[in-house]
């Protein structure tokens, strides 16, 4: 009798093994703000009020496109997380040149 299923090499080795695993990819840059240089922190204070005011823009056009049905739309419930992503990454940078500022740092 043969056996049904998968075939596996003699040596019994899945193939997986010998791919190696991706390096992870940097998901954002709003990881850790204490690290940045002032520059960098003044230039990401201004990406990132440019990228809150364009996720409410497009958020505002979301809700107008779908109607009174917005709160049960996907598209405007996504649009609103990056948008609270965006605000809360604003606050963070902020928060941290305050902080900067209050030590003397800046």
């Amino acid at each position: 009798l043969r056996a049904m299923g998968k075939k596996r090499s003699a040596a019994g080795g899945d193939a997986r093994e010998d791919v190696e695993p991706k390096e992870k990819r940097k998901k954002s840059e709003n990881s850790n703000f204490s690290d940045l240089s002032q520059e960098r922190l003044f230039e990401r204070e201004k990406e990132l009020t440019r990228e809150v005011r364009v996720m409410q823009d497009n958020l505002t056009r979301a809700r107008r496109a779908a109607g009174g049905e917005g709160y049960g739309s996907n598209e405007v419930r996504q649009m609103n997380t990056k948008r609270l992503r965006s605000e809360y990454a604003h606050a963070e940078v902020r928060g941290e040149m305050e902080r900067r500022k209050g030590a003397g740092l800046w």
